[in-house]
C-alpha cells in the first residue's frame, strides 16, 4: 500500500510539474480565444478551505467563477484581487491577454492558470457556496467537465495554513488524490 502511494506521489507530482511547465497551453487550450462570463462571486469559507485542506486561501479570500459562454459545463475560478474580479465578462486570446468590457487589456501569466479536462468537486462547492452567498435561486447542479482555477497571487504557504503543517506536494498530492479517487 506504501509503494502504491509513494508511486502515485511521483506519478502525480510528475504531471503537475510536467503541465506547469511545458504542457501548459495544451491542458488549457479550451481557455484560449474564449468567452467566459460570470456566474457568481464569494469569499472562501472555512467549512470548504477545511473540507479540501486548502493551504493557498484564507477564509474571507474573494473569488469569482465564469462559465464558458455557450458551454454549460466548463467552469473558471478566480481567487485573491485579480484584475478580472471587476469583469462581468472576459475575452482571453491565445497570448492570455484578457479584455474586460470597458478596461485596458489584461495581461495574465500562464503559470497561473490551472486546467483540468474534467470537473472538480472542489470547484462545484465553491460554485455552490457563491450562489448560495448570492441568495440566487438558480442553481447549477453540475461539476463541470472543464475546470480552470486561476491564482493572481499565490502567498506564503505558512501564511496560508490552518493548522496543518505540510509541503506543496503534500497539497497537490491530497488535492489530486480527493478529486480523482473520493467521491
Amino acid at each position: 500500500m506504501k509503494l502504491y502511494i509513494i508511486l502515485l506521489a511521483i506519478t502525480f507530482s510528475n504531471q503537475f510539474y510536467l503541465c506547469v511547465t511545458t504542457r501548459l497551453r495544451d491542458a488549457c487550450y479550451p481557455l484560449q480565444n474564449s468567452t467566459w462570463v460570470q456566474l457568481c462571486k464569494g469569499s472562501m469559507s472555512k467549512e470548504i478551505k477545511i473540507k479540501y485542506k486548502d493551504q493557498l486561501t484564507v477564509v474571507g479570500t474573494p473569488y469569482k467563477i465564469f462559465r464558458l459562454m455557450h458551454v454549460d459545463y466548463s467552469f473558471m475560478v478566480s481567487f485573491f484581487n485579480s484584475p478580472i474580479l471587476n469583469c462581468s465578462w472576459i475575452n482571453v486570446n491565445d497570448d492570455f491577454t484578457i479584455k474586460c468590457r470597458g478596461k485596458q487589456p489584461i495581461l495574465l501569466r500562464q503559470s497561473k492558470f490551472y486546467c483540468f479536462g474534467y470537473g472538480l468537486y472542489y470547484l462545484a462547492d465553491l460554485l455552490a457556496l457563491c450562489m448560495d452567498q448570492q441568495d440566487s435561486l438558480t442553481k447549477i447542479a453540475s461539476q463541470g467537465s472543464f475546470s480552470v482555477v486561476h491564482l493572481s497571487y499565490i502567498p506564503p504557504l505558512k501564511a496560508a495554513q490552518a493548522g496543518l503543517n505540510v509541503s506543496y506536494l503534500n497539497v497537490l498530492i491530497m488535492f489530486l488524490f480527493h478529486v480523482l479517487f473520493v467521491k
